[in-house]
């Protein structure tokens, strides 16, 4: 990688739908080598993906919440329990491991559609008994919300 492949990346970090033709005029390349650079940085893993960033107002993203999860022990079945249920819930966006007392980082966006369904499946509630066996705690104010939005995506 070079100072242009850098200088390109830089440019598509900050507004991927420029086009070969803008992006070549910042390099000073013809859009053809500028197009194989791209393709190149796409191909050596260095472009994974291309997103939208959306304006959560007008999404009605409404609440970010970061969430703090302990696995109460780390046996086979309940890390596979846990990585199921959280892949199923589009709310939680990033989950990182960590070290040390805390194995989880959960960055979790809460929507209307979401407060939404809670209401709507409130007589679930008693479904809370499965998770304690798996989660130990979560350090977060949206224990309760958290737990029982957990429970919901084991029934479906």
């Amino acid at each position: 990688m070079d100072k242009l492949d850098r200088i390109i990346l830089d440019l598509l970090q900050k507004n991927s739908d420029l086009t070969i033709q803008e992006i070549s005029k910042s390099v000073y390349l013809s859009t053809t080598p500028c197009w194989q650079r791209i393709k190149r940085l796409k191909e050596r893993g260095f472009i994974q993906k291309t997103v939208a960033i959306l304006d959560p107002k007008m999404a009605e993203l409404n609440t970010t919440v970061f969430v703090f999860v302990t696995i109460e022990n780390h046996d086979k079945d309940k890390l596979e329990l846990f990585s199921r249920v959280v892949s199923v819930m589009p709310e939680i966006v990033e989950c990182h491991r960590l070290s040390g007392s805390i194995d989880y980082l959960l960055k979790v966006i809460i929507t209307k559609g979401v407060v939404r369904k809670i209401e709507k499946n409130k007589n679930h509630l008693k479904v809370l008994q499965i998770i304690p066996t798996t989660l130990k705690r979560f350090k977060n104010k949206f224990q309760r919300f958290l737990r029982f939005f957990f429970s919901l995506c084991l029934l479906q």
